[in-house]
């Protein structure tokens, strides 16, 4: 879900910072990115403490949220908003999918498992650079 919404988004992201530079769409597109990487180590601490299956599925459930959010959105300001919103569901998904599927298969099975969750935010990252 992750990747895929980056994915998605990068190919607009050229149209909208020409459109919309008096915005300053930069920091709209940035804030994703920035609440997704603060949530990252929140999201670990609370893994630990109280379950990775809890804490995974109410990250998703914050995604998936505030993704209907964003397609609600009414105007720039609470679309960058809804946007943080999603990066703060986003911290989730990805770090703790990895640490369930190395929890769940032997050392030998991990780099096989892992290879296709990490082979997704690969290919997103190409889109962003």
């Amino acid at each position: 879900m992750n990747s895929k919404t980056q994915t998605r988004s990068c190919r607009f992201r050229v149209r909208t910072r020409q459109q919309l530079d008096r915005f300053g769409s930069v920091d709209g597109i940035v804030l994703r990115s920035l609440t997704q990487a603060v949530t990252i180590p929140i999201y670990g601490r609370l893994a630990d403490l109280y379950g990775r299956k809890r804490v995974f599925l109410a990250g998703a459930g914050l995604f998936l949220f505030a993704s209907a959010l964003c397609g609600l959105a009414w105007g720039m300001l609470p679309l960058v908003l809804f946007r943080g919103l999603q990066g703060a569901g986003a911290g989730a998904i990805q770090p703790i999918a990895i640490t369930i599927i190395g929890d769940i298969y032997r050392p030998t099975e991990r780099a096989r498992r892992c290879n296709p969750v990490s082979g997704h935010v690969r290919s997103a990252d190409r889109c962003r650079r």
